[in-house]
């Protein structure tokens, strides 16, 4: 019930109500870690870096094995402009869980708003492997070639992604 009145609470009154009824949770939970990860989700999601960043270090804390948490710890790092200590957290994510799409996007995504393009096409290309059927990767991969210059495989992927999402055309005559 506690968690139900979180996410309910957190669209009406606002992020600083719901994390305070997730810390009471955590009090009373205090090895619930799903608590601890919708906190630092809420956070994270509402500009509280650092908060968010203290969290994501005691998620691996407690489950360092976990591929997620190195991916959500990969995410708030990027948001705080922290991209090498982000990129490192990808790049465990996709040691630790080889098979999350998420994680090779995220990575990719990375390397590509860096511009290591070259890096982040094989990424691209394994989250697409991992989930065919997600247009936004093959848009991505497609934007990567298309900053790389290589016209047709960025046009290839392109037609492929706005077929799957015809939503994307619409973006893409804005997408730099």
């Amino acid at each position: 019930q506690g968690w139900l009145i979180v996410n309910m609470k957190r669209i009406p009154t606002g992020e600083l109500e719901a994390i305070k009824q997730l810390e009471e949770l955590e009090l009373k939970y205090p090895d619930n870690t799903g608590i601890l990860f919708f906190k630092t989700f809420i956070q994270a999601e509402y500009n509280q870096t650092d908060e968010a960043l203290k969290n994501t270090e005691k998620l691996i804390t407690v489950e360092p094995e976990d591929g997620l948490n190195w991916l959500f710890r990969g995410q708030v790092l990027e948001a705080a402009g922290r991209n090498d200590e982000a990129l490192a957290s990808y790049q465990k994510s996709t040691e630790l869980a080889p098979d999350n799409a998420d994680s090779w996007q995220n990575l990719a995504g990375l390397y590509a708003k860096t511009g290591r393009f070259d890096e982040a096409i094989p990424c691209f290309s394994k989250a697409i492997e991992l989930a065919p059927n997600q247009p936004v990767f093959i848009y991505n991969r497609g934007c990567c070639y298309c900053l790389k210059g290589d016209r047709i495989n960025a046009l290839a992927d392109l037609l492929k992604a706005v077929t799957m999402n015809p939503q994307l055309k619409t973006h893409a005559q804005t997408d730099t």
